[in-house]
């Protein structure tokens, strides 16, 4: 499963894993379906060096508490 994030330097495709993390997979749709992910900025992107054609974003919301993934 793919999910296209859209950002102000253009799309990125997402990859999901739901086969090896469901539980994961299913919490990141369902703040994306409740719109948790809008507006958030995303402060580092990396390749793995193991496999260069995938990687990782760490990303946040800044300083509003009313945003945070856990509320």
């Amino acid at each position: 499963m793919r999910v296209r994030l859209v950002t102000g330097a253009g799309p990125i495709v997402i990859a999901l894993d739901a086969r090896h993390a469901p539980a994961t997979v299913a919490n990141f749709l369902a703040y994306v379906d409740d719109g948790r992910f809008e507006g958030t900025s995303f402060y580092r992107a990396t390749r793995r060096k193991t496999a260069p054609k995938t990687g990782f974003v760490q990303g946040g919301i800044g300083t509003d508490a009313h945003r945070m993934l856990g509320l």
